[in-house]
């Protein structure tokens, strides 16, 4: 009886201690630092929205990044930090109220600290112009696009397809080089072609226009993943095109897909006169004409949709 008391006892001391140990590490750390390339940036200039870590009673935690809410579970060994995400493992470390993690699904480095918690300084490099470049690169993709899509090289049951275009409308949104994109194809309904957050890399490509990853998102209900997408309007023959090629598949077969998008209200004359020389498949979009017919009339983009009920 006394060996059954006093091992209970032991465990309960040592329950105590570990829930102790949990306690002291629970509560909310603020977003600091987001690294990437071998820079850091602060992170409300890389994420929009408030962006912090709650370390929760019971192994559970938050990470709220880019107004996404991450579900996941913590563990605490000598500092060392091991975190899962759908059962997928990242890590990181804890010191004085200050964790850093190496969040390599995303290829970055995150930073989080408690009030009053000291952090080094010198992890900032923030380069010179940054939050100007940054500007200019939300004022190039923000907007409504207009254009079109094709498919090529069809299998399976998409083998008919290759070939088969349509007309595509576009609504983008960036906040500090973030945001999501939006794609309708006119006439097949209001369910989005395709839909994902894209991050626009301010510091190569073209300045003030840069080069876009897409990352969490969907394409005809297939779900996208970080990179399948990569934009960047300088390596296209005409100016301010959007070339995005993309690979769909399903049970059923699979094909590739490229889409030609320009920002509303520019025209395509420049397209129409090197498409003879097939330097574009197909060249303009099908509904060309009632586009231009509702640029010269003052109509807006919201006017012209109109013309596809499907789509209102």
């Amino acid at each position: 009886m006394k060996k059954t008391t006093v091992c209970f006892l032991l465990l309960s001391l040592l329950f105590g201690l570990w829930a102790c140990k949990e306690d002291t590490h629970v509560g909310i750390y603020s977003g600091v630092y987001a690294e990437a390339e071998g820079r850091s940036y602060p992170m409300e200039d890389y994420f929009n929205g408030e962006n912090y870590l709650e370390l929760k009673k019971g192994g559970k935690a938050i990470m709220m990044i880019n107004r996404r809410a991450h579900e996941l579970r913590w563990k605490e060994k000598d500092g060392k930090l091991t975190f899962t995400e759908a059962g997928d493992p990242f890590y990181g470390e804890l010191s004085e109220g200050v964790i850093v993690l190496d969040y390599m699904s995303w290829g970055l480095k995150l930073t989080f600290a408690t009030e009053g918690a000291e952090v080094p300084e010198t992890t900032v490099q923030n380069p010179e112009g940054y939050a100007e470049a940054m500007a200019a690169v939300d004022s190039y993709w923000t907007g409504d696009w207009y254009g079109w899509w094709m498919i090529s090289e069809g299998n399976g049951a998409y083998a008919s397809t290759t070939g088969v275009m349509g007309d595509v409308y576009g609504r983008i949104q960036t906040e500090k080089g973030r945001g999501p994109i939006e794609l309708w194809e006119l006439g097949e309904g209001k369910r989005p072609l395709g839909q994902c957050i894209l991050r626009v890399d301010p510091e190569h490509g073209k300045p003030g226009v840069g080069i876009t990853m897409s990352g969490q998102g969907s394409f005809r209900g297939l779900e996208m993943s970080n990179g399948d997408w990569l934009i960047d309007p300088s390596l296209s023959a005409y100016e301010n095109m959007l070339e995005i090629s993309g690979y769909y598949f399903d049970e059923d077969g699979d094909y590739f897909y490229t889409l030609f998008l320009r920002p509303w209200g520019q025209l395509w004359e420049d397209v129409a006169t090197a498409a003879d020389l097939n330097a574009l498949p197909n060249g303009l979009p099908m509904n060309y004409d009632a586009y231009k017919e509702a640029l010269a009339a003052g109509s807006s983009s919201e006017d012209f949709l109109e013309l596809f009920p499907q789509n209102s």
